[in-house]
């Protein structure tokens, strides 16, 4: 709706628009000076926290659940029912002899100030004692109340912390008998009385194992550079000399000494004193008499190996070259004895480092439920010992009878507010007799309720210009129509010829009209139209123009006539237009209409025209219409303005949807919008001014 239309609408309803605002502004006023009467208002200061105790149970743990209520959530509970409810009680108890009006407490309010903790409680009441009073009650029922919740909240802290606390005691209870039932699986499976000690002394044996064998094997490869050396110097001196010197190193004579039994006892002998050794350490300290004596055999048996390779080799052996190969074979004997005990620590420490792994882990978990626990247990003292505390408490001295300020008396003063006020119901009121007429009266409106556009808008004429069969082409309504067929000319098509039809929701709405106007149009610019009368119950083409009604359409579909016989197809005076009159009225229109019979013959009527328009009946009187859209390729929606419904309308645009007309637009008739602007261009056009286009 344009700026247009409402200025349109208000010099319509302008009178209903003055009398409504001249009655609600002179009630509004003559209400306000007999029924406002004196009022004041009271208010007091109050702190809205949370107690600090209940703020220690929240932060001083992660396991205490406790509600914390917002601000805002306060200034509404003082304004709620419950509140009101509490101060109308407490209010008659404590001031029985004065008249309490309920309805006084619908102006308590509260307001949160910008810190966001510090409120306002206001009253308001028609004496100033009744309003300090009344805040007062209204502040002292609010701090009752918030300790009462505050209570509420500080035993479920006292329940949840005393179930927190049995629960840490039970987890750390569970978690020293898990470490108690590894220590005794490792004693009794592992022969270990304390995990810790044993896998350090293990750790630190292998440590001195794996160092020793190092060293063991350093000490061999230096032995074999020294033997290398010995070779090559030997070697030197067997050319200096010119006789041959006996070799100790000769395959000969290691052999000599691997096939000697003596120095095979002793090897054997040397081998398990360090095996004796290796268990005596483990058990005992060097000092230790065994030890002290096992040391002294390994000397002694050393000794005696040497001897027994001498012996064994005979007089050529070389001393030094002996004694490095007799070291690599105690080097050798010691690694062969100290891998498996190596092994054997090593599988040990294997097994128990996993058993202390999870004691360790163990314990941390008890130490931990410990230190929880006893946090816990200084919480639950602090909230056993909380003084009471609400969430609500007054800073100041309750509100006296001098603390309330009297309201000024606005509404008196409200009369410009007033007047426009009613300026705005009067013509909302207008607004609304206009909204409550259901009809469609202007383009807009067809817009707005049927989605359509709005292809034409027919001015009201009189009744000699309703057609266009005899008018001249530069009328209004010729030119109308004219621009009309333009508009359903330019929708593309994929066939040469086009298939019109026109339709409306009720009677009597200038569908006819419509469909005789623009088939005139059509054949005014060249295109061979035909016009074909589809309603055969109410027939009216051939009354408008003045023509037979018979032979027509009902014989055509009922089969006795075929359309190329004399006299069906009827010529007019405008040229290549030709009309189809609705024939012999039958009994069943409906049955005619069937598409089976209907399809052909418009398929037969396109080889010879270029337009064909039906004209068919209203969609919410019969359902011929309905059958006829279905040759259709386009359907024209007439509307009279100010008499078609839109609940009618919105109906028949419906039904034409479930049969999937297709919709071109609609044709608003009988519009009273814009006829002096019609008039005023064609008339001028042919040389009236415009005072005598008006008086037309």
């Amino acid at each position: 709706m344009t700026f247009k239309d409402l200025v349109r609408l208000l010099r319509r309803r302008w009178l209903t628009a003055l009398l409504v605002w001249a009655a609600f502004f002179s009630g509004f006023m003559s209400v306000s000076y007999v029924t406002e009467r004196p009022l004041f208002r009271a208010r007091t200061r109050i702190l809205i926290t949370t107690p600090p105790i209940l703020l220690t149970a929240t932060q001083g743990t992660q396991w205490i659940s406790v509600t914390q209520m917002d601000p805002k959530t306060w200034i509404t509970l003082i304004s709620s029912s419950q509140v009101r409810n509490l101060s109308a009680a407490a209010y008659k108890a404590k001031h029985p002899g004065e008249d309490f009006n309920p309805d006084w407490l619908a102006s308590v309010s509260a307001s949160l100030e910008p810190d966001g903790q510090l409120a306002w409680i206001e009253a308001v009441a028609p004496t100033q004692e009744a309003a300090a009073n009344l805040v007062n009650v209204v502040a002292e029922q609010a701090e009752i109340l918030s300790k009462e919740i505050a209570g509420t909240e500080l035993i479920k802290a006292r329940g949840n912390t005393t179930d927190r606390l049995r629960k840490e005691r039970d987890t750390q209870f569970s978690e020293e008998a898990l470490v108690r039932k590894i220590r005794d699986d490792a004693r009794l499976r592992y022969a270990s009385e304390n995990l810790e000690l044993d896998v350090r002394k293990l750790e630190e044996e292998v440590y001195a194992h794996d160092s020793r064998r190092r060293d063991l094997e350093r000490k061999t490869s230096t032995n074999k550079l020294r033997l290398e050396r010995i070779r090559s110097d030997r070697s030197v001196a067997e050319h200096l000399q010119r006789e041959s010197v006996f070799r100790l190193a000769t395959a000969s004579g290691e052999s000599r000494i691997t096939e000697s039994s003596v120095v095979k006892q002793v090897s054997d002998r040397l081998e398990s004193l360090h095996r004796e050794l290796l268990a005596a350490q483990r058990r005992y300290t060097e000092e230790h008499p065994l030890v002290k004596n096992l040391h002294a055999d390994i000397r002694q048996t050393e000794l005696d190996l040497t001897k027994a390779r001498i012996q064994a080799l005979g007089s050529d052996i070389d001393r030094e070259d002996l004694q490095l190969r007799t070291d690599n074979e105690l080097i050798a004997i010691e690694i062969r004895v100290l891998e498996p005990e190596v092994r054997e620590l090593r599988d040990r420490l294997a097994l128990l480092n996993p058993l202390l792994d999870e004691v360790k882990l163990k314990e941390r978990g008890v130490q931990d439920a410990r230190a929880r626990a006893a946090t816990i247990e200084t919480l639950l003292s602090q909230l056993a010992a909380a003084p009471e505390a609400g969430f609500v408490r007054r800073l100041d001295q309750p509100a006296s009878k001098g603390d309330s300020a009297r309201i000024e008396m606005r509404l008196r003063k409200s009369w410009f507010v007033a007047l426009v006020a009613s300026v705005i119901v009067g013509i909302s009121f207008a607004f609304l007799r206009e909204f409550l007429d259901t009809s469609l009266r202007t383009d807009y409106d067809v817009r707005r309720h049927l989605d359509y556009p709005v292809l034409a808008v027919v001015p009201r004429v009189s009744s000699g210009e309703v057609l266009t069969l005899r008018a001249v082409r530069a009328s209004v309504m010729s030119e109308i129509y004219d621009t009309l067929a333009t508009v359903l000319l330019s929708t593309p098509s994929d066939r040469p010829s086009r298939v019109f039809m026109v339709t409306s929701t009720n009677p009597q709405e200038g569908k006819t009209v419509t469909s005789v106007n623009l088939a005139v149009a059509f054949a005014r610019q060249g295109k061979r139209t035909l016009l074909i009368d589809g309603d055969m119950r109410v027939p009216a083409i051939h009354t408008s123009l003045t023509l037979p009604s018979s032979p027509g359409l009902s014989e055509v579909l009922a089969g006795t006539v075929q359309i190329g016989d004399e006299g069906v197809l009827q010529g007019t005076e405008v040229p290549n237009l030709s009309v189809l009159p609705c024939g012999v009225q039958p009994e069943s229109p409906y049955e005619l209409l069937d598409p089976s019979r209907l399809t052909p013959m418009t398929n037969a009527l396109r080889e010879t025209f270029d337009i064909i328009v039906f004209d068919t009946p209203p969609v919410l009187r019969t359902g011929d219409a309905l059958k006829i859209s279905s040759v259709a390729e386009q359907t024209l929606f007439v509307i009279e303005a100010g008499r078609t419904e839109q609940r009618q309308a919105a109906w028949a645009k419906r039904l034409l949807s479930n049969v999937g007309a297709r919709m071109a637009g609609a044709v608003l008739n009988q519009a009273i919008t814009d006829t002096e602007e019609y008039y005023y261009y064609y008339s001028t056009a042919h040389g009236q001014s415009r005072k005598e286009a008006r008086a037309r």
